[in-house]
C-alpha cells in the first residue's frame, strides 16, 4: 500500500510507503498516484535530456584539447564521430557568423 500527501487543490504532493502524519493511504492505481509518477518521470526526462546536451558539449571540448595537444589524432577517431563533430562544428561556426548587432553597435537608416 501507498501514502500520500494531498494539496489542498486534490493533488499529491508527496508519496510514502510508510505511514506519515498527514498522509492518506492511497491504491497505486489510483488515477492521481499515476498521474503523480507521470510527472515526476517527465520531469527526469527533461533534466536528463538537457544533461545529454551539456555532457556532449564537454566532450566536443575534451576531444578538442586532445588534438590540440597532439595526444590523439583526428583521425583516429571512427568515420561517424568524425562527420558529427564536423556537423556540430559547422552549426556553431554558423551560430557564431550571424554577425547581430550589439547595444553599442549605431544603426544607420
Amino acid at each position: 500500500m501507498l501514502y500520500a500527501e494531498w494539496s489542498a487543490d486534490g493533488r499529491i504532493t508527496a508519496l510514502s510507503v510508510e505511514p506519515r502524519p498527514g498522509f492518506k493511504e492511497v491504491n497505486p492505481g489510483d488515477p492521481e498516484v499515476l498521474r503523480f509518477h507521470g510527472a515526476i518521470a517527465q520531469e527526469d526526462e527533461g533534466r536528463l535530456a538537457r544533461s545529454d546536451l551539456d555532457f556532449v558539449r564537454v566532450l566536443e571540448d575534451v576531444i578538442e584539447l586532445l588534438t590540440d595537444k597532439g595526444l590523439l589524432r583526428y583521425t583516429d577517431l571512427p568515420p561517424a564521430a568524425q562527420e558529427k563533430l564536423n556537423a556540430r562544428q559547422r552549426l556553431r561556426e554558423k551560430h557564431r557568423g550571424l554577425n547581430l548587432l550589439s547595444q553599442q553597435d549605431d544603426l544607420l537608416f
